[in-house]
Formats: C-alpha cells, structure tokens, sequence
C-alpha cells in the first residue's frame, strides 16, 4: 500500500499514481499535481514499467498505475470480480509493432516463411507479443503452434498462474538469457522485443527487422484495420477504487485526456521544439492525417474494436481463463466518457 493512509470514513487522503516513464501526456500532472474530487494525487515515475508492473501486481502498492494490458485481461479473466485491480478507459502505452520483429542480417526468413522457426521473447504472455502473434496469425497465416518459444524473464505478474495455453504449444524457458545475444549465435532465429541498440546507437551489426518498410506496413495495417494497438491500460487498485468513488474516477479519467490533450498542443507549436526531434511537427501531421485529429485517444466506445481484437487473440493463444466481453474490464461509471 502507498504510504497516502485513508480518512477514518476509509476514503485515501492521498493518492499514487504509478508511471514507469516520463510520459509527455502525464506531464501536466507531474507540473501541476492536481486534486482530484478533494484527494490529492501524486504521480510517481518508477524507474521503468517493469518495476510498476511489479510492485502494483505483486504489492499492489499504489491506488493507480499503469499496468500491462495483457497481463491485467490475463488476472481479470481468472478472478473477475475478485480482481485486485479495475481498468479505466486510458492508455498510457500504444504502438505498432511491426517494427519490433527481428532476425540476422543474413537470414532468408520473411513474414510467410517463419513456420519451424524458433522465436525468443522476454516472456510468453507480454502484450506486445500477444499483438504480433495476432497480425502474423492473420496476416501471414503463423499460428502459435508452427514455431517454438523461448523466454528468458521470470513473469511480472506472477499472481497470473499458470496460464491455459494450448495443447502443443512449445515453449522453453532460459532464465536470464540474453536473447539478442542467442539470434546472433544462431540459437534462435527471431527475436520479438524492444529495439536492441548497437554501440552507434542503431541495431546491432548482423540483425534486421523482419519488416525493413515497418512503417509503410504499419500505416497499411492501420488503415486495413482501424488499430493502433493497446499497450498499457490505467487501473485503480480496487479497494481504493470503492473508497475514492465513481466522481473521482470519472474526473480522473478527464483530467488524464486533458492532459494527453496538452502534450498534443505542445508538440504541435513549432516555435521552440520542446522534444529532441527535429521533424516533430511534421511527424504529428502525418499521425493525424492517418490516425484522425486525435491520433491517441482514451475512452472505452472509441477503442472498443482494438480492445475486441486484443480479447480475440488472448483467447486464441491461450491466455484467458474465461470468456471476456470488452465492457467487462473497464468501471462501468468510465464507459460513456468522452475522453
């Protein structure tokens, strides 16, 4: 529990809110922390998103963070209303993943050819690897079952259990392997994970993306599908959701899109760049030419096939416990916010 203690009605006189980066639309909070409904609330920045993932799904130590939304459908799905967490309609991470697929510089693998292949990822059930097992499944005709797993990072959330993956699915686990280092020995042949970074700050010399033309593949997808993927999602510890109370959670929530509205207005002034991006302003143009004036946005109605396309394809590798329609993981007092 985070250290804000509670009113002796219950309600926190304080509440955590737990980021893992410096996020440009929560950045008005850490300027200005606001008070919401009459608690103060706090934002935190953790050293990474592993660490909030951590200390939220194992200590469950902040009223608010953000949490990986594959790992929290996962615990939803077994525990339903005994979930120790409820989502709220924002989320802090999105992005296309195309880019994240990478094999040696001197393979003949492309997107069609990876049956057999033998794929290491930090672990099985991570949300960016749920997305890319979904496009190759649907795009390319991969299932899940055509190629072996590796994983090297002990589970975030442990609380998950042991998931109802499908029967001959093949997965091996090397704790604490350095999978770039295993593609580029041969021992696997892709790696799904964040960018790796060479000594000149490009990839590493010998590895490729699988996708080279990622970005032209991901506007593609985007325009075929109307999905700009889901990452991470906000939830609320429950018992501080009961205390803080449906007022709270919804002026949350707007205060959460005020503030990704901000960082919006900020990087489209171009008078003094306040990112270390010299064609920011262009790249803004061009997300919302492709992606709609708003090119992040929150709220359950307008993100609700994304959320479907996640739910299926958590279903489909396994990693549900039970059926979940997508209103169900979300307070139902945040579902008719326009975010």
């Amino acid at each position: 529990m985070s250290p804000g203690g509670g009113d002796p009605a219950g309600r926190p006189r304080a509440a955590v809110f737990a980021v893992g980066r410096y996020y440009d639309r929560v950045r008005h909070l850490l300027d200005d922390p606001p008070v919401v409904n009459g608690v103060p609330v706090s934002t935190m920045v953790l050293s990474g998103v592993e660490e909030v993932f951590r200390r939220m799904g194992q200590g469950q130590e902040f009223e608010i963070s953000e949490m990986s939304f594959s790992f929290y459908t996962s615990l939803y799905s077994k525990l339903r209303d005994r979930c120790p967490f409820v989502a709220l309609p924002v989320f802090l991470s999105r992005a296309f993943r195309h880019r994240n697929i990478f094999v040696r510089d001197d393979a003949v693998l492309n997107p069609r050819s990876l049956a057999g292949a033998r794929i290491g990822l930090p672990e099985y059930a991570m949300t960016l690897a749920v997305w890319i097992r979904g496009i190759l499944a649907d795009d390319f005709g991969l299932s899940p079952l055509d190629v072996a797993w590796v994983t090297s990072r002990e589970p975030l959330v442990p609380e998950v259990g042991a998931l109802p993956l499908p029967v001959g699915l093949r997965l091996v686990h090397e704790p604490e392997a350095d999978l770039v280092e295993m593609l580029h020995t041969g021992r696997l042949d892709v790696y799904l994970g964040p960018t790796p970074v060479g000594a000149d700050g490009g990839l590493p010399a010998g590895l490729r993306r699988l996708f080279p033309d990622h970005h032209d593949v991901e506007v593609d997808y985007f325009r075929r599908t109307g999905i700009f993927p889901i990452m991470h999602v906000v939830v609320l510890r429950r018992d501080a959701y009961g205390q803080l109370g449906s007022a709270f959670v919804r002026s949350f929530c707007e205060l959460l899109a005020e503030a990704k509205d901000a960082a919006l207005r900020a990087h489209a002034y171009d008078g003094a760049l306040d990112v270390t991006l010299p064609f920011l302003p262009s790249a803004l143009d061009e997300s919302r030419a492709i992606l709609g004036e708003d090119p992040w946005p929150y709220g359950f109605d307008t993100n609700r096939r994304v959320v479907e396309a996640f739910l299926r394809y958590a279903a489909e590798q396994g990693l549900l416990f039970s059926a979940v329609e997508a209103h169900e993981l979300f307070a139902p007092e945040t579902l008719e916010l326009l975010l």
